[in-house]
Formats: structure tokens, C-alpha cells, sequence
């Protein structure tokens, strides 16, 4: 297998974990229960919705809380060193030369992953004592893991194929 083609993967997999990344950040649905008989809530980093009798309404954190604030952070950082890892594969594919970029590309993918570790882990250190019982993980918690877990695994293709160059 070419080191070009491995590069190309490596972007095929970050570029996964960005748009992963951006759906989940954007979302309000990180948590999300049943509140009353017919009637759910969700919430996520920007917004909390409630949906009861076929209606649904959403609205921005009236208070923000500092962990909140901490999580919104790391996930926009981030989702920018996926950008940034994304662009760097998709140039590290086309150029011969690419040991430099593809260096780049792998840190910043596993900077990315790192910082959305530290996104969902701290909204998960905060979910049980900021939201009842009722209330479990959602979709977008789910999609922020899954990107963490594929930018790793793009940043270790992008390394392999550092070294093999």
C-alpha cells in the first residue's frame, strides 16, 4: 500500500470525525429523558429542548454553568484541530513529499480527539448532578465519542505512515 493511499484513509477517517464532531457539538440532544407523563427534554451545549404533545420549543441556556462553558470550549477546539487535520490530510494525499504535513495532520487529529475526550468526560463528570435521573446519554454525546475515537485512529494511520515513509 502506497504511503499516498494511507494518507487518503487517514483524511477519509478524519474527515469522518470532523463532520461527527460538528453534528454532535451542534445538537441538542447529549442527554435527553422523559420529564412527565408524554413530555421529553433534551439538552446538549447550547440549547435545551422539551417536546410535549406533538410540540416542541427550544431554548438557549438561561444559565450557563462553568463546566458547560468548559465542555462548549473543548469541543470547538476541538472541532478546529479536526478542520486542521482534515485540510493537512487532504494536502499530505496530493504532495510526494509529505512527512512534514502528515506529522501536522496526526497531531492535530490527536489533539482534536484529545480535546473532545475532555469535552464529553467533563459533561459526564457533570450529567449526574446536574440532570435527573431520568435523563440518559443521547445521540450527540454518542457522535462526539465516535469522533474522538476515529481521530485517534486517524492520527495513528497518518503516524504509520510517517514512519514507513
Amino acid at each position: 500500500m502506497s504511503p499516498r493511499l494511507l494518507a487518503g484513509i487517514a483524511t477519509g477517517v478524519m474527515a469522518v470525525a470532523m463532520i461527527l464532531q460538528i453534528v454532535g457539538v451542534a445538537t441538542p440532544s447529549w442527554v435527553s429523558g422523559k420529564v412527565q407523563q408524554g413530555a421529553t427534554s433534551s439538552a446538549g451545549l447550547w440549547r435545551i429542548c422539551a417536546t410535549a404533545q406533538d410540540k416542541e420549543a427550544c431554548v438557549d441556556w438561561p444559565v450557563v454553568p462553568d463546566w458547560l462553558d468548559a465542555s462548549r470550549a473543548f469541543g470547538i477546539l476541538s472541532l478546529l484541530l479536526m478542520i486542521a487535520a482534515s485540510g493537512l490530510g487532504v494536502f499530505a494525499s496530493m504532495k510526494h513529499d509529505s512527512r512534514g504535513v502528515l506529522l501536522l495532520a496526526a497531531v492535530s487529529g490527536g489533539l482534536g480527539a484529545l480535546c473532545s475526550l475532555i469535552s464529553f468526560g467533563v459533561f459526564a463528570g457533570e450529567k449526574d448532578d446536574s440532570f435527573p435521573n431520568v435523563f440518559d446519554y443521547d445521540y450527540s454525546f454518542g457522535l462526539c465519542v465516535v469522533a474522538a475515537v476515529l481521530g485517534c485512529i486517524g492520527s495513528v494511520i497518518c503516524l504509520v505512515t510517517y514512519f514507513w515513509n
